[in-house]
């Protein structure tokens, strides 16, 4: 059974979260997680198209249905911690930063979601 839309929200943002907490450890010159999260990403399910921007600081852009939402997320602990705009509820997700591509993982249900570049 498919998750509704607000639940996914929160589980995806709850997975990009994860990449910038893992990056802020360490003394690494490489760019790390937190920095590759930076910026928008998408997904699409059922036809219908949602965008994530992750942006310093820990706030996150959600755009679906022509709307805007914002809220925060922090990596912690090798996971996405994301903060529900609507009900303040924290939803905890696994990530996996490869590239282009972010795969959020939460009860088992993965989602891939595609960083936005401009053409």
């Amino acid at each position: 059974m498919r998750k509704p839309w607000p639940a996914m929200i929160v589980l995806v943002c709850m997975l990009i979260v994860l990449p910038l907490a893992l990056g802020a450890c360490g003394d690494s010159k490489e760019v790390g997680d937190e920095e590759a999260i930076l910026g928008v990403w998408t997904v699409s399910q059922e036809g219908m198209e949602m965008e994530f921007e992750f942006k310093t600081g820990g706030v996150m852009l959600i755009r679906f249905f022509g709307e805007e939402m914002e809220g925060t997320y922090e990596l912690k602990d090798g996971q996405l911690l994301a903060t529900d705009p609507e009900s303040g509820e924290v939803n905890a997700a696994d990530y996996k930063l490869e590239g282009d591509s972010l795969t959020i993982t939460s009860d088992g249900e993965s989602e891939v979601l595609t960083r936005k570049t401009d053409e």
